[in-house]
């Protein structure tokens, strides 16, 4: 197996740490006391504090690639790009991201990318099967049942 740039990275910046902290492990298994990892510190808190952590990390890592399978790679430049031409919205509803940043759509048949669409929408997209024949008949059902509503209130 082996290892990703970016995980070869992380270790020779943390090696230091690494190793001391096998020699911890090491000493103490050896001296037959129980181990205990240390506590590790969250680099984020609250939701709110995770979604400006996230955001802090993707403005760091312009460049990072998001992979959508099938051969299709965004770079974070080209999502920012289209995320900007959209109005930083999605694409279908119009609404404003929440906790997540807007899911990439994209063709499974041919790896090409669609738009930016919030989590509702993209899963919509994905139950009726990126069928519009399918999409046409759920808003004429919608309409249908909408209209009946109306005229018995």
């Amino acid at each position: 197996m082996g290892s990703k740039p970016h995980q070869i990275a992380w270790y020779q910046r943390n090696r230091e740490q690494i190793l001391a902290a096998r020699k911890e492990r090491y000493a103490a298994m050896t001296a037959g006391v129980e181990y205990k990892a240390p506590k590790r510190v969250k680099a984020y808190q609250t939701k709110d504090e995770r979604e400006a952590y996230m955001r802090r990390w993707r403005e760091a890592n312009p460049d990072t690639f998001v992979r959508l399978g099938a051969g299709v790679r965004l770079s974070g430049a080209a999502y920012n790009a289209m995320l900007a031409q959209q109005g930083g919205r999605c694409a279908i509803c119009g609404d404003l991201p929440g906790c997540r940043r807007l899911a990439i759509d994209h063709e499974h048949a041919q790896p090409t990318v669609r738009g930016l669409l919030c989590f509702r929408c993209n899963t919509a997209l994905g139950s009726f099967q990126d069928n519009p024949a399918l999409l046409r008949a759920a808003a004429g059902y919608l309409e249908r049942h909408q209209s009946r509503h109306l005229m018995e209130a």
